[in-house]
């Protein structure tokens, strides 16, 4: 018997990360919690997006919106893996903005440490690569960290803890004729996500979501990008059958599950927009 086929879950995670690397990626969601679940063959389309209003003023990088489409597949009882495209409207430096625009690819894979049926606390591990397609740019992220969840009746708090390794970023300038390359060394980023949820029913729950990216981590960057933090209140719903809750045990039921999620998520500090409108939409096969 050889180690791999001794320690399975170090071979998927070997597998994975190679596969990540041979797909390429990104990791910055448009406000996604990330949870730690996986159960074999599920398989979900995603689509999550956010609308900004009260931008920071200049010279301060702002989306005006965002939208990311992922595919998602557990592949085993511990594993998943979730392919994601992500768009956005970005301002300029003159003031202007661009139009919607394919900004990045991404793939991830989670890894369950700790099962979570019923009440109770949940793990898993995060890991994912990204890469940005934008013209002019070239930029590869490493996303990781653990997914933490508990629940304790109707109420459940689900943390995700992300740093975020930022490799050599390039952007390419034609200024008549003349090519500059400008580049910034690798650095750190770190993204956190906090929810806390409250179930109301089989179908309705209420909850308050905060978001938040530390910039630059001890790296002396010109122009370094500020803290931006977002909390706010958010109403999910649940139609169609897929699976329900029938005293306490989880029966399946015939036909695809969808879910939504819409929120308000206000800006904390100076550097971020006042208010993003989020919405999630998720169908379940």
């Amino acid at each position: 018997m050889n180690m791999l086929s001794k320690y399975p879950i170090a071979a998927a995670a070997i597998a994975g990360i190679v596969g990540m690397f041979v797909l390429s990626g990104q990791a910055h969601a448009q406000f996604e919690v990330e949870q730690p679940q996986v159960h074999k063959g599920d398989a979900e389309i995603e689509l999550y997006g956010a609308y900004y209003s009260g931008l920071p003023s200049l010279p301060n990088s702002a989306i005006r919106q965002g939208h990311e489409l992922e595919v998602y597949y557990a592949i085993t009882e511990w594993w998943a893996m979730e392919v994601e495209a992500e768009f956005e409207q970005k301002r300029a430096s003159d003031g202007s903005f661009d139009s919607l625009k394919l900004k990045e690819i991404e793939i991830q894979n989670i890894f369950e440490l700790l099962p979570l049926e019923g009440d109770g606390f949940g793990a898993a591990f995060l890991v994912a690569y990204a890469e940005n397609v934008l013209n002019g740019k070239d930029e590869s992220e490493l996303e990781f960290g653990p997914i933490l969840k508990a629940v304790r009746g109707p109420l459940s708090a689900t943390v995700n803890l992300f740093p975020k390794y930022e490799f050599d970023i390039q952007e390419v300038e034609n200024k008549s004729g003349v090519i500059s390359i400008e580049e910034e060394p690798d650095h750190w980023n770190f993204n956190y996500a906090v929810q806390v949820k409250h179930k109301t029913g089989e179908r309705v729950a209420f909850g308050l979501e905060s978001y938040g990216t530390f910039k630059d981590i001890g790296a002396d960057l010109p122009g370094n990008q500020p803290e931006i933090h977002r909390a706010g209140p958010v109403v999910y719903l649940k139609l169609g059958e897929g699976e329900h809750s029938h005293d306490g045990h989880e029966e399946a039921e015939e036909g695809p599950e969808f879910e939504m999620a819409f929120g308000l998520l206000f800006g904390l500090n100076d550097n971020t927009s006042d208010v993003a409108f989020k919405y999630n939409a998720e169908i379940e096969f």
